[in-house]
Formats: structure tokens, sequence, C-alpha cells
């Protein structure tokens, strides 16, 4: 902690000390990996949890196609109730 003070990276307050600059630098390193391992998280849902309801969310949000058995879904409800009766969400 000294040797970052003295080369005037990390100043020190005079009422707490280097504390309120090491608590700031390792609150916006969590949310940095944290923010940046989103991509990833959706990848791992769509690879290993292809059918799962969070990869028709990451889908629909994304604007992906969604999967054949999802689109057959749809086709069978607007065959059900009909075309001019039924809207997707």
């Amino acid at each position: 902690m000294k040797c970052i003070s003295k080369f005037h990276q990390l100043t020190n307050s005079f009422r707490f000390g280097a504390l309120p600059g090491l608590v700031f630098g390792i609150t916006a390193g969590y949310l940095i990996g944290k923010f940046s391992y989103i991509g990833t998280c959706r990848e791992l849902f769509l690879k290993k949890l292809p059918n799962s309801n969070m990869s028709k969310i990451i889908r629909k949000s994304t604007g992906m196609e969604p999967l054949s058995d999802e689109v057959d879904i749809h086709l069978e409800l607007i065959k059900f109730y009909g075309s001019q009766n039924f809207q997707f969400k």
C-alpha cells in the first residue's frame, strides 16, 4: 500500500487513508469483470441448454431465430386460433 502511495497512483486522504481508493478499485474491478462475463454466460446457456426458458429469452432479446420446435409450436397456435386472432408478443 505504501509503495503505491509513493508513486501517487493512490493518494491518501487525511481522514481515511487509502481505504476509499482501495474500495473503489475493488468495486470497479468486480463490476467490470461481471459485465464482461455476460456474453460468455449467454453463449454457455445457448450451447449447453438450448431448449431452456433462459435460452428462449436470450434468443428473443438478441433477435436470434427461435429453434425449429419453437416455430412449430407457434405455427400450431396460429392454426388453432386462426391468423387474425393470434398475436405474437
